[in-house]
């Protein structure tokens, strides 16, 4: 008798499940792409969170302390060493404009990125994930130099011209290779 029960019991356990899985079928692509935005924005929601309350130190432990380092060393890196001026190399941001500036790497976007790929992979937060993630994300800025010469000419009483030169040099920034935003 408890033998027929339990296989009554399992067989309308069964067909519930089968029930449910055809009710819920036709809707599985949708729920499979909520998901996928809902983890996204939490993603993003994260990296607000750690640039904006994480600047405070304090509320950091020494590990996360010591990944913040590293991602702001390595936001450095990514932000200043590939840049061109005339063709010749140059570690300095020279646009007038300071248009390169939102297209600099944060070092929470290199956090970010490494949180994201722990929670998809279950990896550890170290520096070999950090130099994994951050290899696509080296910008490059090319510039080039503009040289703005202004003539005044001044007219004394005796009627003698006096022409004055002056030469400003501005650097401007004419093509950029980013993966944050483009020009």
């Amino acid at each position: 008798m408890k033998k027929a029960k339990n296989t009554v019991k399992n067989k309308v356990g069964k067909e519930l499940k089968k029930m449910a899985f055809k009710v819920l079928k036709p809707f599985l692509p949708f729920i499979i792409i909520i998901l996928g935005l809902f983890f996204a924005i939490c993603t993003i929601i994260d990296a607000i969170f750690i640039q904006e309350v994480q600047a405070d130190n304090s509320t950091m432990s020494a590990a996360e302390l010591e990944i913040k380092n590293m991602c702001i060393s390595k936001a450095d890196y990514l932000n200043s060493c590939n840049n061109f001026k005339d063709g010749e190399p140059t570690t300095y941001l020279l646009d007038v404009s300071d248009r390169e500036k939102d297209k600099t790497i944060e070092w929470s976007h290199l956090y970010s990125i490494m949180v994201f790929a722990n929670m998809t992979n279950n990896r550890k937060l170290d520096e070999n994930l950090l130099n994994e993630v951050s290899k696509y994300f080296k910008s490059t800025f090319i510039y080039e130099t503009n040289v703005i010469v202004t003539e005044t000419s001044t007219t004394d009483d005796e009627g003698n011209t006096t022409i004055s030169r002056e030469e400003q040099i501005q650097y401007l920034l004419i093509e950029s290779d980013s993966i944050v935003r483009s020009l």
